[in-house]
């Protein structure tokens, strides 16, 4: 099956890949603090670089919240609802987000193609390449919540404890 092949590749790089942008925006950001108040020398790349990797690493953790289904929301009227009424309310919440995340990855595709001679200001990367990065991490996001959809059709998303079901993550 192609989605578990695809959902076990997400599932091993998106975590460590996300963890690895914020370590080095961190680490080119205070570098960077550095050469400007100690050697009044920073260097203007690094910002593009960080905010891009920045972007990156929110793509990246996107992908890793729909994952382990721990996005934020209030679930107080859920919480309320039998196990049947929350699998469903769990259904309606997962499939909304999945035509979101459709309409974003086609609204997305439109943007990256229109950007073909737009360019970064001080490196010099044409905008298209980093604007795919959107659509791409959209289709990430898409094959985790199918990944979640299967879970909760098969009852994997579920486990028994009595006559109470809680929701596993």
């Amino acid at each position: 099956m192609v989605l578990k092949k695809i959902y076990n590749v997400l599932d091993k790089i998106c975590e460590p890949i996300a963890c690895l942008c914020l370590a080095v925006v961190i680490v080119i950001t205070f570098v960077n603090a550095i050469l400007r108040y100690a050697f009044d020398s920073p260097l203007g790349w690094i910002e593009e670089i960080s905010v891009l990797l920045y972007t990156f690493m929110v793509f990246f953790g996107l992908s890793v919240t729909h994952k382990k289904n721990s996005a934020v929301g209030v679930d107080i009227i859920v919480s309320l609802l039998p196990p049947k009424g929350r699998r469903v309310m769990d259904t309606i919440s997962v499939v909304l987000t999945l035509a979101i995340w459709g309409v974003l990855v086609v609204l997305g595709c439109r943007l990256a193609y229109s950007t073909k001679s737009s360019y970064t200001s001080y490196l010099r990367i044409p905008y298209h390449y980093i604007y795919w990065f959107f659509p791409i991490s959209g289709f990430f996001c898409i094959v985790q919540l199918i990944h979640r959809l299967t879970e909760i059709f098969s009852g994997k998303a579920y486990q028994i404890d009595g006559d109470d079901q809680k929701q596993t993550h």
